[in-house]
């Protein structure tokens, strides 16, 4: 049975292994669909102007988007913290 260190570090291993498939993936895909395909699978928002900011906890900068027509955003898969 492996130690908790032990454990800890293979976890540590394969969220870092999993992250870096994300980011392949993501990467692949965003080569190769269309900015109209990227849209409908939810990996991009189009037509984003920048609505509002505001300072967050720590001094981290807060922005807010909205849709250049102002309609609702359509489903995606973005979230904060996105590279």
């Amino acid at each position: 049975m492996p130690t908790l260190d032990e454990f800890v570090c293979r976890q540590a291993e394969l969220l870092e292994q999993e992250r870096r498939e994300e980011v392949s993936s993501a990467a692949s895909a965003a080569t190769s669909l269309s900015p109209e395909e990227a849209c409908r699978k939810g990996l991009s928002v189009r037509g984003l102007i920048l609505d509002s900011t505001n300072t967050g906890l720590y001094g981290k900068i807060v922005a807010t988007f909205v849709l250049a027509s102002r309609q609702h955003l359509p489903a995606h898969d973005l979230s904060s913290g996105e590279h």
